[in-house]
């Protein structure tokens, strides 16, 4: 968020008074950035209420007069947890300035500053809940002069407050169309309550009562007249309550079927809502690199793995509208599902593990229709499973780590065009040496797998062939091994991280020699904090020849964002998103999103986990979608994959579960 306000009295922030109702601003204090003044100009004697939120912990607020010494403060020794208040102050005519300062976290903060002339006490109605009554309430508690608020598709956050002289606002909209209501209450400093009413003035839906805690209504309604009722419950408090109406098509983002919004250069929105209703049809995966691929592109289509409430989980395509999303097949008949996993795009023929309910889970292939979706190799014969995974296109066949109930787990591969497979025997006999991380990188196919308890779990290197496959041993200890993981191609040489028991958990680059520092060296020691401490770099990505990832160096910032050069052999700090001291953003899913990077991120504010994107800098790296409006919640994206200039994935926006969505530059 760009710092608009002045550190200083002289460079104060202007703010215009608008009589009668309130001027609001957003900003942000920091330990760096610890203090914003703000200047106005009373000119009548009026009376000020004065608020700051904050979306961490309430600012400190104090008002002082023109030589800057103070006039009024609030009663509270301590900010309270969200919400800090000047309520009627009585100011002469003359200029102001208003402190908002620092209180022990980093938080943005949302300014309210109501100015009322002392002649305007009570409204012309002689309402008490009017503009400028002495309740300073803008929401009337009559339905019927409810204040009335547009059926919006962006979220609009409106501020008031409820007590025992105040105990009911109202606030009117009308539907022209069916569409999604989100309502949801938060920064209250004592308990409240909301309700949607219809015309009639029966309860729609009501929120559950979580203390102090946001509390929020999401549903489809028809067309038609409606209220929101905010109540008190036992004591005065003030409150914030956002409110979105999202059409049943989503006019951010053509084609697709549910809600949607922008952020600044992007449009992005639901595709289809596959499980109808608020549950989930796709998997609510735990952030962790070793998430099974989900998505995968083909011939320019999206197939994912989703569940639809009747058949299970089983394999979906997408061309990025609701009509074009559909499931390709039925593989296990009925409900269970057949679970399908590691899609990995071989010469144009999609491949995965499956399980149809008879052979166990084995290998299939599919071409995006019903009928050519096939079991390929039925690996462990019988019902018995061989579970495929980490499968990777390695010179056109498809190499994958398999337990065929022989060999024990070991490297297999299919040759599409003679039909068959063959397997690296690493650990000799039923043992398994547990290959993992199938990673292709220049003209070397590697991974992770264990041969013999004197290694411990090491990198491997393979030409395809028994002979041309051999061991990297990065840790020296005996049986420790270096258990190598995030293995990523950047240019032909390979990135990843692993411990040489030396340094800790660190970056390392292989061009596939077997010689420690000679071709396999360690790239970048970033936790340099103490002896043997770790960065634990992961999510590494190649985005235009730079490498990306996720990792903790050990100070303050926490686990942020990183970049390396291999052409200035050296690593850098991105940014650093969540600024609040030791807890960082925590990145995942990073991706090239055409020149761009693209990952999921929390800055530690209201806004939860969401979509970003970084062109490699502090400044360049911005939100990209705030798809899930409740605070502190976050929709989690995951499984980003492009395809024509089209990020998909799954998040979950609070209203439809975790569903299919899409994003997409709006120029």
């Amino acid at each position: 968020m760009v710092d608009n306000a002045g550190n200083t009295l002289r460079n104060a922030q202007d703010l215009d008074l608008d009589y009668g109702g309130f001027t609001r601003n957003f900003d942000r204090v920091t330990q760096r950035d610890s203090v914003d003044f703000y200047r106005i100009k009373v000119k009548p004697r009026s009376a000020l209420t004065i608020s700051v939120t904050g979306l961490r912990r309430a600012p400190n607020l104090r008002l002082l007069d023109a030589d800057g010494d103070l006039f009024a403060k609030p009663q509270f020794s301590s900010p309270p947890v969200n919400t800090n208040t000047l309520q009627r102050i009585s100011v002469p005519k003359g200029t102001y300035f208003i402190k908002v300062a620092y209180s022990g976290k980093n938080t943005q903060y949302r300014l309210n500053v109501g100015a009322f002339k002392r002649k305007d006490r009570r409204s012309p109605r002689n309402d008490p809940d009017g503009p400028g009554g002495p309740n300073n309430d803008l929401a009337p508690y009559r339905p019927q002069n409810g204040r009335p608020i547009p059926a919006s598709v962006q979220p609009i956050t409106y501020s008031d407050f409820a007590g025992p002289s105040d105990r009911v606002d109202f606030y009117q909209f009308q539907l022209q169309e069916r569409r999604y209501i989100q309502a949801i209450l938060f920064d209250l400093n004592n308990r409240a309550n909301i309700a949607l009413l219809d015309k009639n003035l029966n309860v729609v839906a009501a929120a559950r009562d979580r203390g102090n805690d946001p509390r929020e209504i999401n549903l489809r309604v028809n067309k038609g007249q409606y209220y929101l009722r905010v109540t008190y419950a036992d004591k005065q408090t003030r409150y914030s309550m956002t409110v979105s109406a999202t059409p049943r098509k989503n006019p951010y983002f053509p084609g697709g079927g549910g809600g949607g919004g922008s952020q600044e250069e992007f449009l992005f929105g639901q595709i289809r809502d596959i499980f109808p209703g608020s549950a989930s049809s796709i998997g609510d995966f735990i952030p962790d690199s070793a998430r099974p691929e989900t998505f995968t592109e083909v011939n320019g289509t999206l197939f994912f793995v989703a569940d639809n409430g009747t058949f299970g989980s089983e394999l979906w395509r997408s061309d990025g509208t609701e009509q074009g999303t559909q499931q390709v097949r039925d593989i296990y008949v009925g409900r269970d599902g057949s679970n399908p996993s590691d899609l990995v795009n071989v010469d144009g023929v999609l491949y995965f593990a499956a399980d149809d309910g008879i052979f166990g889970r084995e290998l299939w292939r599919s071409d995006g229709t019903e009928a050519g979706t096939e079991l390929v190799l039925d690996l462990n014969v019988g019902s018995d499973s061989s579970n495929p995974a980490d499968l990777v296109n390695f010179g056109g066949q498809v190499y994958f780590a398999a337990d065929d109930g022989i060999f024990g787990r070991e490297v297999h591969s299919y040759d599409p065009v003679a039909n068959r497979s063959t397997v690296l025997d690493i650990k000799p006999g039923p043992n398994s040496s547990d290959p993992t991380e199938l990673t292709v990188s220049g003209q070397n196919l590697f991974f992770a797998a264990q041969n013999l308890n004197v290694f411990g779990r090491e990198l491997w290197v393979s030409d395809g062939t028994s002979l041309g496959t051999k061991i990297i041993n990065i840790n020296r200890s005996p049986k420790q091994g270096s258990n190598p993981s995030d293995l990523v191609d950047l240019n032909g040489t390979l990135y990843f991280a692993a411990d040489d028991g030396i340094v800790g958990r660190e970056l390392w680059e292989s061009d596939g020699s077997t010689t420690i520092d000679d071709g396999t060296q360690l790239a970048a020691n970033i936790n340099v904090t103490s002896n043997r401490a770790s960065s634990n770099p992961s999510w590494l990505a190649n985005v235009g020849g730079t490498l990306y990832f996720a990792a903790d160096d050990g100070t303050v910032v926490g686990r942020e964002l990183y970049r390396y050069s291999p052409t200035d052999n050296d690593f850098s700090l991105v940014a650093d998103i969540n600024t609040t001291p030791n807890e960082g953003s925590d990145p995942t899913d990073l991706l090239d999103f055409d020149g761009t990077l693209i990952f999921a991120a929390n800055d530690g504010t209201v806004v939860g986990r969401e979509v970003y994107v970084s062109d490699g800098t502090s400044r360049t790296t911005r939100l990209a979608a705030d798809i899930n409006n409740t605070p502190n919640e976050g929709s989690d994206p995951s499984n980003f994959t492009v395809i024509n200039g089209i990020v998909y994935f799954a998040a979950d926006d609070g209203i439809s579960g975790r569903e299919l969505w899409g994003l997409a530059r709006s120029a």
